[in-house]
């Protein structure tokens, strides 16, 4: 983040590069830049948490095969068989 500047660089309009944008942001800090702050409606979601389980690697393994055969992520694999599972429960 850049250092108690007197003098900010300008915010570019547009960067040439991915290289120049990460470049640019990795030296400054949007809070820097409070002329271009815009208000927004922003919801958000906090019933929905995310687990993390501890799997053996052959699981694992295993789970990733699967979902990349269904062409789908791991996550929405096992959360559809959990809820399947929870149903039938």
């Amino acid at each position: 983040m850049a250092k108690n500047k007197s003098k900010r660089d300008s915010l570019p309009e547009h960067f040439k590069s991915l290289a120049e944008f990460i470049e640019f942001w990795d030296n400054h800090a949007i809070t820097e830049y409070p002329k271009v702050w815009r208000a927004t409606d922003l919801k958000v979601n906090l019933l929905k948490r995310a687990y993390s389980v501890p799997l053996d690697a052959r699981l694992a393994k295993k789970l990733e095969s699967i979902a990349r055969t269904k062409k789908t992520t791991v996550r929405r694999l096992v959360s559809r068989w959990l809820e399947e599972k929870l149903r039938a429960a």
